[in-house]
């Protein structure tokens, strides 16, 4: 068999160590700058809790600043009509509807509709039971 220089031999295993240094250490850098990157930029999502101490707080400084509202001027507009013309008008008219003697009877006596005599012949109205399949 083919032997090689001793030389070659030594070069051969400093180069092999070299490049696996080389993976080592760039392997290494790119871990940190991964961890580096997750753990400082982004900020944490706020809680329910927070977001309402913050509201109420929005809330409490609006509720302190004072609110100045300018006095109403006084009231100098009148009314379109007087107040005795208006009670003039209503007395003229007829207070009410004048009701029938039998409708005033019937009232009185608390009769139903089903005891005063029937206006127009009407069918009577079915009702659907709900639970059956049929009418």
């Amino acid at each position: 068999m083919h032997t090689r220089s001793p030389a070659s031999v030594v070069f051969a295993y400093f180069g092999a160590l070299t490049a696996a240094f080389a993976v080592i250490g760039f392997g290494l850098t790119a871990v940190v700058k991964a961890s580096a990157r997750l753990s400082g930029a982004s900020p944490r999502e706020k809680t329910v809790l927070e977001l309402q101490v913050e509201s109420a707080r929005e809330i409490r400084r609006a509720l302190a600043i004072p609110v100045s509202i300018p006095p109403l001027p006084p009231i100098t507009a009148r009314p379109a009509r007087d107040s005795r013309e208006i009670a003039a008008m209503q007395r003229g008219h007829a207070p009410r509807p004048v009701l029938l003697p039998e409708a005033r009877d019937a009232m009185a006596m608390g009769q139903n509709e089903a005891s005063l005599p029937a206006q127009a012949s009407s069918q009577p109205y079915t009702v659907r039971d709900r639970h059956s399949a049929t009418w």
